[in-house]
């Protein structure tokens, strides 16, 4: 450690450049630099020099396995914890990735700031972490990439420590730490919904703290897994999987690709001269097999095939009657209650349209009468007599219009009911 530039209680010197660090400003060095702390932390995964130490999580359904191996030119050792998870590595990833507060602090409680700086590409991050130290330690700050690697079903997410513009000086009270480190997840052959969660640490948290007394905290790293499985069972244990259904075909018998390769018979005067293709391979491709021999040599192969157009042939004819007829009849009851609607409607509308001409011509007649008795009350002078037939005139328009209104609410009821 540099015991000149940083003090074990507080940091002496504000400037966080450290020139043992990558410093990338471009994406093909945030690429080339991610390549090259994949390999490490392979190289970290398949080490044969770890060392298992003794390990109690104190839980019964909790086992941790702990390890710890030299690191080259330093006096601090590397760690590295296994534990299993209840859950998938996609949701492991998703988890232990998380931005939130509330959830990271569940399993990682020494967690004081985590800030995302840069957004290289969708899988390479530029984050800030500051961590809380014991007194009179001074809290530990660390500005690194994460990044993600997929391969054969594990999930890689890993960082390494390096220079970054936004944050050239060490905050106030701090001291600016060193770490590479990684998440392994590795899915467990049968067991759809669990993991192997591998963390790999090699930190040099900086100041004038001796290796020693980092050292003497390796078994917290045990302790954080710990955290971390009981932090992923309460969101994942109990959860309620949905199985998607899957549709299989079961065969009797294994069907077979015959391929073609000429083969003369030595023996002239045993058989005729011709050519036998003959060879066998297990394949499910029934469709490209070709025979120039005579069928009748080859029932043998010939029956798979039988059998798997029968399946098919049985299959096509359910789906008929448990599907597809019972549609077309319900589509043709909706055809025939739509027809039998059509036909009302339009019986309706006849009728409408005929009461409507009929209106008119009442309409017409009413004002030409309407005129006469106009006229003749005047020349009589008896105003009560042009009344009563006016009074007389009006009921018989209301009961003209009431009819085709009567029938329009008679349909909207027919309608209703059915």
């Amino acid at each position: 450690t540099n015991s000149s530039s940083m003090s074990w209680f507080l940091s002496t010197n504000t400037d966080a450049y450290l020139e043992e660090l990558e410093s990338p400003e471009t994406k093909e060095d945030y690429l080339e630099l991610t390549e090259e702390a994949l390999d490490e932390i392979k190289a970290l995964e398949k080490s044969n020099d770890w060392k298992k130490l003794q390990y109690d999580s104190n839980f019964d359904d909790i086992d941790v396995e702990l390890y710890s191996k030299d690191k080259p030119n330093s006096n601090i050792k590397c760690v590295k914890c296994l534990v299993k998870l209840n859950c998938t590595p996609e949701e492991a990833f998703d988890f232990l990735g998380s931005s939130d507060m509330d959830q990271r602090l569940s399993w990682d409680p020494e967690l004081l700031e985590l800030e995302t700086i840069e957004k290289v590409n969708e899988d390479i991050d530029v984050i800030y972490q500051s961590y809380n130290a014991p007194y009179p330690i001074s809290n530990r700050e660390f500005v690194a990439f994460k990044a993600k690697h997929v391969e054969n079903g594990k999930i890689y997410s890993y960082g390494k420590s390096i220079n970054h513009d936004d944050y050239p000086e060490v905050k106030p009270k701090c001291v600016r730490g060193v770490a590479t480190s990684s998440f392994i997840l590795s899915p467990i052959p049968n067991e759809k919904y669990a993991c192997i969660c591998s963390r790999i640490v090699a930190a040099d948290p900086k100041g004038s703290i001796p290796a020693w007394a980092v050292n003497l905290t390796i078994k917290k790293a045990g302790d954080g897994m710990v955290l971390i499985r009981q932090a992923v069972d309460r969101i994942y244990r109990d959860l309620e999987r949905v199985e998607e259904p899957q549709i299989t075909f079961k065969f009797d018998q294994e069907v077979y690709e015959i391929e073609e390769e000429e083969e003369e018979e030595e023996e002239e005067e045993e058989g005729e001269g011709k050519k036998e293709e003959v060879n066998i391979h297990k394949n499910n491709k029934p469709n490209q097999r070709e025979i120039n021999t005579d069928l009748e040599e080859y029932d043998e192969y010939y029956e798979p095939m039988t059998s798997f157009q029968l399946d098919t042939d049985q299959l096509q004819m359910s789906l008929e009657e448990s599907i597809l007829k019972p549609l077309t009849k319900q589509l043709k009851q909706t055809q025939d209650v739509s027809k039998k609607s059509n036909k009302i409607m339009n019986e309706i509308l006849q009728t409408i349209q005929q009461q409507q001409n009929q209106l008119q011509t009442e309409i017409h007649q009413l004002k030409k009468n309407q005129k006469k008795f106009i006229s003749k009350s005047n020349a009589t002078n008896k105003p009560s007599n042009n009344n009563n037939n006016q009074s007389y005139n009006w009921k018989s328009l209301a009961l003209t219009i009431g009819w085709p209104i009567a029938v329009i609410l008679a349909y909207d009821y027919y309608k209703r009911r059915k």
